[in-house]
């Protein structure tokens, strides 16, 4: 009998092993990753928004004047980043550990030329405008013209959430990406008053006016069957309606919108506000992080990094409109999360 126990111990423990092994290694179980299992078991795909509308609603938003340092996106480097790895223009690229390789991320770039020009603006080194340049015209030459619209693919697979159903297939395309390409470009042309940087300003913006509804492909744009107009970070045929993609958006709309002046840029920028505020509390969870998207809103679609991008982003909101419903739910967030180490916000 002892030998019996003794035998079934060390099986046990043999299969603990080659378990803890596959996961180390990547190769996921059901036993160590139930998500697997509810990728798509959050909503019914039966009844869920294809969001194929195109009249939107809007409230109207104060808008107040703000400083410089006020602004998404604005870190104060004394010196810019140093990256890990450049192509052989001076390019920095991205690193895709999913795929074990180098590719040119759409937001990495983004965040990178905005980085270069928050550089310039604060030390006045050509340096920083010089390799925002490089940025700047690497992304409009690898970018797709379509009509009087530019878009900047994604060139690799995305699988959201690890769920291989949700693979966005390359090229795909963004609103986050077009959004912070927007800041981006925003805050060249206001260095530089290049008109070539404004005209690609321009069709950078024209990519949110083409809606889903009005049967474009690629789009980055929606309006729900509640008449909300969405920036969609992940554009699928069943959006996702994703939180932070979509307030990264609304800051490109914003800077645009400073350089310009223009009523439309205002009226999708309106809309866009008024959708975070009325929706907001969707993405909510009580007493746990929020929600990544409305999609899938199960355990697999909360994430303690993006509850803190949620609430940063939210307090942004506020300090840029003025209204400070953004930052009450800041708040809420920040609560719903107190008192748990892991995911305390500070």
């Amino acid at each position: 009998m002892k030998k019996l126990f003794i035998t079934c111990v060390s099986l046990c423990l043999v299969v603990i092993v080659v378990l803890l092994v596959f996961y180390k290694k990547g190769y996921r179980v059901n036993v160590f990753n139930p998500s697997k299992l509810h990728c798509n078991q959050s909503f019914d795909p039966a009844v869920w928004d294809s969001c194929n509308y195109t009249d939107f609603r809007l409230d109207t938003f104060s808008l107040p004047e703000i400083k410089y340092n006020q602004l998404p996106y604005i870190h104060g480097r004394k010196k810019p980043r140093v990256y890990d790895h450049y192509d052989a223009e001076g390019i920095p690229l991205h690193i895709d550990r999913r795929e074990n390789n180098l590719n040119y991320h759409p937001v990495f770039l983004d965040l990178v030329g905005l980085m270069y020009m928050d550089y310039y603006v604060k030390n006045k080194d050509k340096e920083g405008l010089e390799r925002a340049y490089l940025i700047y015209n690497k992304m409009v030459n690898s970018s797709l013209k379509l009509d009087s619209s530019i878009y900047f693919p994604y060139t690799f697979p995305f699988p959201l959430h690890d769920c291989e159903e949700e693979t966005m297939i390359p090229p795909w395309y963004s609103a986050m990406a077009q959004g912070q390409a927007l800041s981006f470009f925003s805050r060249l042309y206001e260095e530089t008053n290049d008109d070539n940087v404004l005209e690609n300003c321009h069709k950078v913006f024209n990519s949110f006016l083409r809606l889903k509804g009005d049967g474009n492909d690629p789009w980055v744009t929606c309006v729900d069957k509640d008449g909300y107009l969405w920036l969609e970070e992940y554009p699928r045929d069943l959006p996702c309606f994703t939180l932070n993609g979509m307030i990264f958006a609304i800051y490109g709309l914003y800077d645009y919108y400073r350089i310009t002046d223009s009523e439309v840029a205002l009226k999708y920028l309106n809309a866009s506000l008024t959708t975070i505020k009325d929706n907001i509390l969707r993405f909510r969870c009580e007493d746990d992080v929020s929600y990544y998207c409305l999609k899938h809103n199960n355990f697999n679609g909360r994430n303690p990094a993006y509850h803190k991008v949620h609430i940063r982003e939210l307090n942004k909101l506020s300090e840029l409109t003025g209204d400070p419903y953004f930052s009450e739910v800041a708040d809420i967030f920040i609560k719903d999360t107190e008192g748990k180490e892991n995911l305390k916000v500070h």
